[in-house]
């Protein structure tokens, strides 16, 4: 049912390129901001889930699944200037992030 949903896959193909890349962050930090943004991006995907099931008119929620986006954003920024991703990471992540965005709004 999901599969054919256009901002799922894409959500679902960030999630699997994000796990490798946690995978290499330092020992301490996989279980601390890796964890976190492993949360994240799975809160969004259940987001994305949640709203496609709902009828009617879908961009009240918008706002909120812009907030957790933002949140995301600081989380992959954060990575980036503690050195866990190097900047070609981090600009082709924040690129995967906003072409989900994209589809998201519309």
């Amino acid at each position: 049912m999901y599969k054919e949903l256009v901002a799922f896959q894409k959500m679902y193909d960030l999630v699997l390129i994000w796990h490798p890349i946690i995978a290499k962050f330092p020992k301490n930090e996989r279980f601390t901001l890796g964890q976190e943004i492993e949360n994240q991006l799975l809160y969004i995907l259940k987001f994305i889930m949640k709203i496609n099931t709902i009828s009617g008119d879908r961009t009240k929620f918008l706002p909120e699944l812009s907030e957790e986006f933002d949140i995301l954003f600081v989380y992959t920024k954060l990575a980036y200037d503690l050195k866990f991703l190097s900047a070609k990471q981090l600009g082709f992540l924040s690129e995967k992030i906003n072409e989900v965005i994209k589809i998201c709004s519309g």
